[in-house]
């Protein structure tokens, strides 16, 4: 079993965390951090090498203001970044390591550090009262499964996890993940080491939770959508505001395929379906929108819960998405973000697969 290193959070795992990051600016092993950070408007990511600005730093910050697989798309969508530390959730790590996958950025110089999550709350309810953020998660973070490094699902592009979970009060535990995080660990020449085994205990019944509380949640949303009815009724709340694909880490499309003008029906085109159908919806095209981004992101969806958060009208897209991309994902046996080496399978070709599809 692994050990960790103990760095001591008498003022909270924030400023215990913020201390490791300044350590690392001024030994010079990294160029930058990427952290989020508590501004005048919330919380946002802030790419720094000031180690001042490290005094409001917040790495689990309340809320999910931003994918941080989008920041990392944003900072090396270019090409190579300077050698820089990112400090962020497990969802986040896994959509850049998709987005890696699909060309979007470059994560050869970024060295993810992880921490436990406890998950967000809903960013309505913390514009709402920002005192009251921590009372109420969002659903999707109340049943995410990939809040740690332990399980079936291990991310292999974390370097160093900071457990907090399990461990004793007014404790991190620094994991190293990778020859990388050990490297690392031992330049800053922390001494005290400690067992993982609580952790592990800790994080493993709490998966375990989240794993029945997933499956009970997806089970009743596939029973909601399960017919084109029940998925219309759903839908029908939906303003076409495209909230949902301006936030999700894996929309990355500059031109997305809704927006083209081919995708607009012409007058004449509705009245002649009204006139088969007896009557329709004129924004028919909403349906056809979020079925199309399904089928275009559900193998390398996360779910972040990000276009759930995003939606004016409270419909669980994420939810919805959730219960195809469990679906989907198993037939390929694909954990998204788990491997960055493990191609996307629309990406591959396999002479022998999905033979059920050819049995029916």
């Amino acid at each position: 079993m692994k050990e960790g290193y103990v760095i001591k959070a008498t003022e909270g795992a924030s400023k215990a965390v913020a201390e490791l990051l300044k350590s690392l600016l001024e030994k010079n092993i990294f160029e930058a951090v990427l952290v989020p950070v508590r501004t005048n408007e919330g919380y946002n990511y802030v790419l720094t090498e000031n180690t001042d600005l490290l005094n409001k730093a917040e790495i689990m910050p309340p809320v999910m203001s931003v994918q941080g697989g989008k920041v990392l798309q944003a900072l090396t969508r270019h090409g190579k970044s300077g050698k820089i530390a990112a400090v962020m959730r497990m969802c986040e790590i896994r959509a850049a390591v998709e987005l890696s996958k699909l060309e979007q950025t470059d994560l050869e110089n970024v060295f993810f550090i992880s921490v436990d999550c406890n998950g967000v709350i809903p960013l309505s309810d913390y514009l709402e009262d920002p005192s009251n953020a921590g009372k109420k998660f969002r659903p999707l973070c109340k049943i995410c499964t990939s809040f740690s490094v332990v399980g079936d699902e291990e991310v292999e592009a974390v370097d160093i996890h900071a457990a907090t979970m399990g461990v004793d009060k007014g404790q991190v535990l620094l994991i190293p993940m990778s020859p990388d995080g050990e490297e690392t660990l031992e330049k800053l020449g922390i001494d005290e080491k400690q067992d993982t085994g609580n952790w592990v205990k800790e994080i493993e019944k709490l998966r375990k939770q989240r794993i029945a509380a997933r499956e009970k949640a997806l089970a009743e949303i596939k029973e909601t959508v399960k017919t084109l009815n029940g998925l219309l009724e759903v839908f029908s709340r939906c303003i076409e505001c495209h909230n949902c694909r301006s936030v999700c880490p894996i929309c990355y499309c500059r031109l997305c395929f809704s927006d083209k003008e081919t995708f607009r029906e012409t007058g004449g085109e509705y009245l002649d379906r009204a006139q088969a159908q007896g009557v329709m919806k004129c924004t028919d095209e909403l349906l056809q929108f979020h079925l199309g981004r399904m089928s275009h992101m559900s193998l390398s969806c996360v779910s972040c819960g990000m276009c759930e958060d995003a939606c004016p009208v409270d419909i669980p897209v994420g939810q919805i998405f959730s219960v195809v991309a469990e679906q989907s994902q198993a037939i390929f046996d694909y954990v998204p973000g788990k491997s960055s080496d493990e191609a996307q399978p629309l990406r591959t070709f396999e002479l022998d697969e999905l033979t059920e599809v050819e049995d029916k």
